[in-house]
């Protein structure tokens, strides 16, 4: 069920123009100092969770000698020191896309799409304390270019994984579930074997229940799942502009709401962030338009706060080809949202943004900053207000170091830890650095310092994989396409 609005922010069109910027305050978190976690070749692709216990663990792409291969390190202090990195996967010619979680017993689960001869799949491996994993497992058949996974596991550490194959003439949505994350149940068809489905994203309810959505051409598309994902329901459409779309993704709520945010292709050839609600994943609220016309939206992340605010966070390029990170918040469960707020500075290229909520609803986002002339670093900002404000971007990473593909993990103690990619010029590795403290405590000290006003990743997404190119003694950081994994890589 479809139910559209043209009306997305009131005078979006607008709205947009009274973003604000008052005096710079300081960041109001203070961070350790970034540590190398990765030793050997070249990494890529970092993902990081914090386990129950306070253990940290990060898992990359690591390529040399022709050959790729997922490996693991895990920190016992704070990411002070790390584990010697080991190999979770086998070494192949083209492993990628790593998707990493953690379940409440602190059991690690990775899942990575591998070359198998001439046909890719989708494989997972786990571990209960981020040192030892099991042997890799193949979720997916054997045939059928099995790519793009997503992982989520619900509140009684059950995991679900989705992904797109080609088994046939059209691309499918499949989906395979976990009680453990060693065992694993055979692989379900999701989406229309008739129509060809794309990108993938997967959420998980209170009540248990599954949902996955999923691109189809111009509809994004859902279906839910309440047995472990044995079996979906009906498919539902929650677009119908007849436009294509792109990089759908999900959040889910404490109090049950699903919140849908993906791309649609205007005739301009502009792509506009849309949203949409659910209690069930079935029946959807109407599509509402939240960025603007005249720039392109693209790689979103969002969440629901545990005060029940939404937000949503985005790379957004204008006319000059340069990309700005937005920020977004809705206080009334996706009904209406506020005017987009430019976290990064203008005429520079802010992108790869990330986001994580902390248990006092404060959110800290980072991504990567390149002011075109000297190297790209690693940014973050915070939020202590809903979103209504944020503090000035501060710098995570090292000057003098190109840096990209930041991700953020939270910890039980509301801790944020990043890691992301450095590059010095010859090699690329894991880096890590954590927050001392957590946002709210810290921002009693602080007034944030970007204001808005006014009311109101995947198919194919870009990824910031830096390979680094030495040309007079400049560092150039290249985009590539990239399937679409965690969010991006």
């Amino acid at each position: 069920m479809v139910l559209r609005s043209t009306l997305a922010v009131t005078a979006l069109g607008l709205g947009l123009a009274l973003a604000l910027a008052v005096p710079a305050q300081a960041a109001p978190q203070s961070w350790t100092a970034p540590v190398t976690v990765s030793t050997t070749a070249d990494a890529e692709s970092p993902r990081v969770v914090t386990a129950p216990d306070g253990s940290i663990t990060s898992v990359w792409v690591e390529t040399g000698a022709g050959v790729s291969t997922i490996v693991g390190a895990t920190s016992v202090d704070d990411g002070a020191t790390w584990s010697t990195p080991q190999a979770i996967s086998n070494s192949s010619i083209n492993v990628r896309l790593p998707e990493l979680a953690i379940d409440s017993l602190g059991v690690r689960t990775v899942v990575w799409v591998d070359q198998w001869g001439g046909s890719t799949v989708i494989e997972a491996s786990s571990s209960a304390d981020g040192l030892s994993w099991s042997a890799g497992f193949v979720l997916s058949g054997l045939v059928g270019n099995a790519t793009a996974p997503r992982l989520s596991i619900d509140s009684n550490d059950v995991r679900y994984v989705v992904w797109q194959a080609l088994p046939n003439a059209h691309t499918e949505v499949r989906a395979v579930s976990s009680t453990d994350g060693f065992t694993w149940n055979s692989e379900a068809r999701v989406s229309d074997p008739l129509t060809d489905s794309t990108a993938p994203d997967v959420g998980v309810l209170p009540n248990g229940n599954v949902i996955a959505i999923w691109a189809a051409g111009t509809v994004v598309q859902s279906s839910s799942s309440s047995d472990l994902g044995v079996t979906w329901g009906p498919i539902a459409d929650l677009t119908s502009l007849g436009l294509p779309v792109g990089q759908p993704h999900l959040a889910t709520s404490a109090a049950g709401l699903v919140a849908a945010i993906w791309y649609y292709t205007d005739s301009a050839g502009d792509q506009i962030a849309q949203t949409a609600t659910s209690i069930d994943g079935q029946t959807w609220t109407g599509a509402l338009d939240i960025s603007a016309p005249g720039g392109s939206a693209e790689l979103f992340d969002i969440a629901f706060a545990p005060d029940g605010t939404l937000h949503a966070i985005w790379d957004r390029y204008d006319s000059s080809g340069n990309s700005i990170v937005q920020a977004v918040h809705s206080t009334d469960g996706g009904a209406t949202w506020s005017v987009p707020l430019d976290l990064s500075a203008a005429g520079e290229n802010g992108i790869d943004a990330r986001l994580v909520i902390d248990s006092t609803s404060a959110v800290t986002a980072a991504w990567t900053q390149d002011d075109l002339t000297t190297f790209p670093i690693i940014q973050y900002t915070t939020s202590t207000d809903g979103g209504s404000t944020f503090t000035l971007a501060s710098a995570l990473s090292v000057g003098g170091q190109g840096a990209a593909t930041p991700w953020l993990a939270l910890s039980a103690s509301d801790v944020v830890t990043a890691v992301w990619t450095m590059f010095d010029g010859t090699n690329a590795f894991v880096q890590s650095a954590h927050g001392v403290g957590s946002a709210a405590a810290a921002a009693a000290a602080s007034a944030p310092s970007l204001a808005a006003t006014g009311s109101p990743r995947y198919g194919t997404e870009l990824a910031i994989l830096g390979a680094a190119l030495i040309s007079a003694g400049v560092i150039a950081f290249m985009l590539r396409p990239r399937e679409r994994g965690a969010h991006r890589a």
